[in-house]
């Protein structure tokens, strides 16, 4: 592996948001989306090897009961997300390990790597 001087920044879970056009409208989305980066911050959970790192991506696949989103490692899939949800996910989530069972359309496993 060669060095090219980056450093990467270690995090604790990934949130992968899908801000495309065929489940939810890109403005809901895309503002939901930033709803999130402004709550990570702050929650100050947007720097250090705690931190939750977030991704937009233009499809995740699923294509119908957006806004969708993504944490791993978990592996856990939420649908119909808005402010409240989101927030709910946040705090229940991403800080209590504690998935959002009403928002869960589908889960990876329970436990990462099984």
């Amino acid at each position: 592996m060669s060095s090219s001087g980056a450093k990467f920044q270690p995090y604790r879970k990934h949130v992968i948001m899908c801000v495309g056009e065929s489940c939810s409208s890109p403005e809901v989305s895309g503002s939901l989306y930033e709803a999130l980066k402004e709550r990570l911050k702050a929650l100050g959970l947007h720097q250090g090897p705690e931190r939750i790192h977030r991704s937009k991506s233009s499809c995740l696949g699923v294509c119908q009961g957006g806004p969708v989103a993504v944490v791993y490692p978990e592996g856990v899939w939420y649908q119909g997300l808005d402010r409240d949800k989101i927030e709910r996910v946040i705090q229940e989530h991403l800080i209590q390990n504690q998935p959002v069972a009403e928002c869960v359309f589908h889960q990876l496993s329970e436990k990462p790597g099984e």
